[in-house]
């Protein structure tokens, strides 16, 4: 299935959990915050919220630096 993360259109499993889609991001940087569809979604949540097709899924980091 298809959704968006950031904007972009990614594939993914039709089962696929939060927790999988955001994974790379955790080995990256593990300080970030997600939203799916305009929600924001607490990290204790990840592995229960299922995506959907067409799903917005917006993760952003702080960045240092002033």
């Amino acid at each position: 299935m298809k959704i968006f993360i950031n904007g972009k259109e990614h594939d993914c499993d039709q089962d696929a959990a939060l927790e999988d889609v955001i994974s790379i991001w955790r080995k990256e940087n593990p300080y970030f915050a997600v939203a799916v569809n305009t929600s924001f979604i607490p990290k204790n949540k990840y592995e229960e919220v299922s995506l959907r097709e067409g799903d917005q899924v917006e993760i952003v980091a702080p960045k240092p630096g002033g």
